[in-house]
């Protein structure tokens, strides 16, 4: 087709460990890591070790992965894997944001709260796979729910300390519309010495104006 780039998928990647010092985060990363998506990533790291590369172009800009690099920083290390993507120009911006968008789009099965249950039964720190204990209590709440599969819309509440979680069901244009209307927001509120999570902040900021 006119305007595609195939490939066989066929060409080998080479791994390389590049120092930190050496590699750029993004200037025009469209995708924001807040204080907990890089805790989660930490917490991850720190547990497993890094599992697969990220992505730099041929100045060394993270071109995939970039939260990745920010969660390395912080912890002190001196190098990460890379691969380096032979794309250039427009094709290598839209293969970030391919990246991004395509794992966004990725929903979860019913099993995850099995799972979940699963590795705390194991002793793992559930905080090392992204989710707080709250989190996993609220979605096994949702599981055993009798309504679990039938609403569009739908918010649970849990009280943790000072802060409540909401778990809110929603359409993926309903995703979309929100997200487009809180992450500038998030991006341009100062940071909350109550509450890390930015979304939570913005949509609080939002509902106060």
């Amino acid at each position: 087709m006119p305007g595609v780039r195939a490939t066989n998928g066929g060409r080998q990647l080479k791994t390389e460990s590049i120092p930190i010092a050496e590699l750029h985060q993004d200037p025009a990363n469209v995708r924001r890591h807040g204080a907990r998506n890089i805790a989660a990533i930490k917490a991850s790291l720190q547990r497993f070790g890094q599992q697969k590369p990220i992505v730099v172009d041929a100045q060394n800009v993270v071109r995939a992965g970039n939260g990745t690099l920010a969660a390395a920083i912080e912890l002190g290390w001196s190098a990460v894997d890379c691969v380096r993507s032979d794309l250039g120009g427009v094709e290598l911006t839209a293969f970030a944001i391919a990246d991004n968008r395509s794992a966004e789009l990725a929903e979860w099965s019913d099993d995850l709260g099995a799972m979940l249950e699963q590795l705390v039964a194991d002793g793992v720190q559930i905080e090392s796979v992204g989710f707080t204990p709250e989190e996993v209590k609220t979605i096994c709440d949702l599981r055993d729910s009798p309504d679990f599969d039938l609403p569009d819309y739908q918010v649970e509440e849990s009280e943790s300390k000072n802060l409540r979680t909401f778990t809110v069901f929603l359409t993926d244009e309903q995703h979309d519309r929100v997200m487009r209307k809180l992450r500038p927001i998030a991006d341009s509120i100062p940071p909350s010495k109550e509450n890390s999570h930015e979304l939570g902040n913005a949509l609080a900021h939002l509902c106060s104006s």
